[in-house]
Formats: C-alpha cells, structure tokens, sequence
C-alpha cells in the first residue's frame, strides 16, 4: 500500500515583470502548475505559449480578462497614444488556434466580450444603480457636443480625432448633478478639452434645451442598447475561450473551460483548465 504524505507543501512563488513568454521560460522547475488570475489582454496567451513551449510545467490554470486589449488593443479607433509604450509585439493574442485562425473580432466587439450580465440585471434592480446608469446618458451627450454636434453617423467629421474616446474622471454623485454640472466636473483635468467643449456651446446657446430635450426622450433607448450588447457579449467571449482551448488541444493537452464560481461575484469566472498527459 503507498503512503501519501498529507503534509502541507507551500508552493514556491516567483515574481516577475514578463514582456514576452521566453521570459517565462528562466523559472525552471519540475512539474509546474500555472495559475494565471484575470490575466489582462495579451497576457493570457503568453502563458499559454509558454505552457506548451516548457516541457516542466504541467497543469493549467488561467483565468483571463480585458479581451478589448488583445493584440496590443492596437484596433481601437481614435485611441490615445503614448510615447513611453514600446512597439507591439508580433506575437498576437487572438486567434491562436488553426480552428479560429480566420475568426476576427474588432476591438468594440472585444470590448463587448467584457461586460457582465449579472451584474448588470443586478444594477436593474437597485434603484440608486438605475439612477447612476443613465449618468451614461450624460457622457454619450458630452461626446456628441465635443464631435460638433452631428446630427447622424454619416455627418462630416471635421474635428481633431484626438479629442475623441478621452479618459475622463468619474464623478462621485453623479446621478445627483444636472448634465451641466457633470459635464464641469468630469472636464476639470481636461483643459483643452474644457475650452473645445465650452466654445461649442456658446456657439450653440440651444444646446440648453437641446440637451434636456434628449435627456427626457432619448436616455430609455441608451439602456435598450445596453441590453442588446448584453445579449451578444456571451457569445464573443465564448468565441475568445473556445480558441484558447482549442490552442492548446492542439498541442497536444487536454483542455476544459470550467465555471469555477458564481458569475455574480465576478463575470469572468470561467476559467481555463489544462494538463498534459506525460
């Protein structure tokens, strides 16, 4: 009869800043067991390359997020772009099997992939959460007036791209504020973007009642379009997951997509699951 020692062994943990999987390969180790916890964009497929790639690790834990950011989430339009990022890097996080290898998702469309449906029907219920929701409604409006106003898609587009999709500050209370009072508040590190948005509207003075007029009649269609994103997110990250663990069935491993916990706590909780057999 064998004897199993049931003595508990703390695990050997190791830190490091990884830029590209080879990085990965100078931990060295006899049957490593990888665990990625919300691995961000790009991230998860490096340690799935490096999965395969070395030979000591042998069980697969990954738990991915932030799929908008996959392939460097240099798909973005009108993305803000820094000086200090370092050139992207060839290796692509999506497709990475030969069974998704014509599959192409836009970087909205991955966006997309990210959003909660619990949490989200959970926000439905709670009518403060109902409340701050529609403050959505308030930077839809703040980015239609800093665009120039159009009045459809197809409108000219004759502003600097650069003041499009800007990171602005969240405003505590916000729900409590007019859109005016928002708009000052969520601007306050924005210099230049305060002055174009200002100018715009002293030269529109009916801006004033235009804005409350989309406010009353067009802020219910802002949550219809939430549901319907909603009801397609499911399917893109499902196509995300899927190519992950055909990547690795392809090489040779077993590979499951396990729900690992209520997806109420957290709407990535499927996580990756993977061994090899020798």
């Amino acid at each position: 009869m064998n004897n199993f020692s049931t003595e508990w062994q703390k695990p050997e943990r190791k830190a490091a800043f990884i830029q590209h999987e080879n990085e990965i390969l100078q931990s060295t180790g006899s049957k490593q067991l990888l665990v990625g916890l919300h691995t961000c964009g790009d991230f998860a497929a490096i340690i799935l390359r490096h999965f395969i790639s070395n030979p000591e690790a042998k069980i697969l834990i990954n738990l991915g997020c932030c799929y908008h950011k996959l392939n460097g989430g240099l798909d973005k339009l009108y993305r803000n772009v820094y000086d200090d990022v370092q050139a992207p890097t060839s290796h692509h996080g999506f497709p990475l099997s030969r069974k998704f290898r014509h599959f192409k998702l836009s970087y909205a469309a991955r966006e997309l992939a990210c959003f909660g449906r619990e949490q989200f029907l959970k926000r439905l219920d709670d009518s403060i959460s109902q409340e701050a929701f529609f403050v959505n409604c308030y930077r839809a409006i703040l980015e239609w007036i800093i665009l120039g106003c159009p009045s459809s898609l197809n409108s000219p587009q004759n502003f600097d791209p650069i003041l499009r999709h800007q990171g602005l500050r969240g405003v505590r209370g916000a729900e409590r504020l007019t859109f005016w009072e928002y708009a000052e508040e969520t601007l306050k590190e924005k210099p230049a973007l305060r002055k174009h948005f200002n100018d715009m509207c002293e030269s529109r003075p009916e801006l004033k009642t235009e804005v409350l007029r989309i406010i009353e009649t067009e802020s219910t269609k802002l949550l219809l379009l939430y549901t319907l994103r909603l009801m397609v997110a499911p399917l893109i990250e499902n196509v995300i997951l899927m190519d992950r663990q055909e990547f690795l069935r392809e090489n040779g491993c077993s590979a499951y997509l396990v729900p690992v916990f209520d997806s109420r706590i957290s709407p990535r909780n499927i996580a990756l699951v993977s061994w090899k057999s020798t």
